[in-house]
C-alpha cells in the first residue's frame, strides 16, 4: 500500500467513527480531515464502506 493510499483509507477510517458519533455535521468532518472534495470524500467513503457518509448520521 502506498503513503497516499495509507492515508485515504486513515481519514476513511476516522471520518467513519466521527459519523457514526453524530456530534459534527459532514461537511465539518471532511474539512478537518484535510479533503478538499466533499464529493470526491462521498464517492471514495460510499466505495469503500457501501454507504453514503449521511447514512450513518441517521
Amino acid at each position: 500500500m502506498t503513503v497516499l493510499g495509507y492515508l485515504a483509507n486513515y481519514r476513511l477510517g476516522m471520518a467513519r467513527s466521527f459519523f457514526a458519533d453524530g456530534k459534527k455535521a459532514i461537511g465539518d468532518i471532511v474539512y478537518e480531515l484535510g479533503c478538499r472534495s466533499p464529493q470526491h470524500f462521498s464517492a471514495a467513503f460510499r466505495k469503500k464502506f457501501g454507504v453514503a457518509p449521511g447514512g450513518l448520521k441517521k
